[in-house]
């Protein structure tokens, strides 16, 4: 469906003129799959918009396409059930919304969905788990959708399975996969999960406690940054979205540092090595030789009193370490895609 096809790449407005078009060429006359489709579709697109009214026009528009459904038990019905499971979890309610989506899905290993289907409800199975604290289940999502995606490899799909793995990461402070899932988004065009990606891996950095290259996933260089897409795709609830992570990362930053005094380069290898991150990754995040991380962690070890990585983590995650100005600009910044012309980047 075209009105999909620019939801998807970000054009809302598109979106949802094109789906208004629709309904009066076929004056009135469609398809109960057309009808539920088109409702749940100009659902999502009123939530991404979130302008004055639209949020209880989605909720009231998902009814609709529930209410057509029934209890049909086809493809196209199912489709609308996870998407309403969706809906349920993005306004708040991650408990209902796993029990939905396995209640439209078949159950534990989503019987009733394709392998071509299953990456992206694993990755909101993935989020609604890691909501619910059950960190279990979301290693067990990301392994379904990384097996799907190795049945059925695609561009966009495959970043559902990435972003399903990089919440499975998210109690290390493991975001690589935030990279990764970003960057397959943009090179298949899908402006709004792209950015919903750079998002997450704030909010999951910012849960964690840790500061390090928030401000490059929610403002990064040229147009990569999270607040560049949202204001592309002319959302409202993705923008403020990017307003409440600034807020959060300028608290988070201001609060007293109770660590001794550790060089810029010190602090971003100490939250480095507490990710888990081995010297190896670390010197080719930072562009620096693995004897030059050695020595610096040497330093750190020195400074803070302790003699292992299990120490420092316990130290780096009892004290907050704010940023030195000018660093977060070394850390793991949102990737350009391939040629620096990302579809997901440009104007629509």
């Amino acid at each position: 469906m075209l009105a999909n096809a620019r939801l998807r790449s970000g054009n809302l407005d598109g979106a949802l003129a094109t789906l208004e078009r629709i309904i009066l060429r076929r004056e009135g006359v469609v398809s109960p799959s057309e009808e539920a489709v088109g409702a749940m579709v100009r659902a999502e697109i009123l939530f991404w918009r979130d302008g004055p009214g639209d949020l209880e026009e989605a909720q009231a528009s998902a009814t609709r396409a529930l209410a057509v459904c029934g209890d049909t038990p086809t493809a196209w019905a199912v489709t609308v059930r996870c998407f309403h499971a969706e809906l349920v979890l993005r306004t708040g309610d991650p408990a209902r919304a796993r029990w939905l989506l396995l209640e439209a899905a078949g159950g534990a290993e989503l019987p009733h969905l394709t392998a071509w289907r299953k990456p992206r409800w694993c990755d909101t199975l993935a989020q609604a788990s890691l909501a619910s604290g059950d960190r279990a289940a979301v290693t067990r999502w990301a392994e379904l959708a990384e097996r799907s995606v190795e049945q059925l490899p695609s561009p966009g799909r495959k970043g559902f399975s990435l972003r399903a793995r990089m919440r499975a990461h998210a109690t290390h402070g493991e975001l690589q996969k935030a990279v990764e899932a970003f960057s397959d988004f943009s090179l298949s065009g899908e402006r709004i999960e792209a950015c919903a990606t750079l998002l997450a891996a704030a909010e999951l950095s910012l849960n964690a406690g840790r500061t390090h290259g928030v401000a490059d996933w929610l403002d990064g260089a040229a147009v990569l940054g999270a607040a560049v897409l949202a204001d592309q795709c002319r959302s409202a609830r993705l923008l403020g979205d990017v307003s409440r992570r600034r807020s959060r990362l300028a608290d988070l930053s201001a609060t007293t540092d109770a660590l001794p005094s550790l060089t810029a380069r010190e602090r971003e290898i100490a939250e480095l090595a507490s990710t888990g991150m081995t010297n190896a990754g670390i010197a080719t995040t930072l562009f620096l030789s693995v004897r030059t991380v050695e020595t610096h962690l040497r330093q750190v070890y020195r400074k803070l009193g302790v003699s292992n990585r299990a120490a420092l983590t316990r130290r780096m995650l009892d004290n907050t370490v704010p940023r030195t100005a000018g660093t977060d600009r070394d850390v793991v910044p949102p990737p350009t895609a391939a040629g620096g012309d990302s579809r997901a980047t440009r104007a629509t």
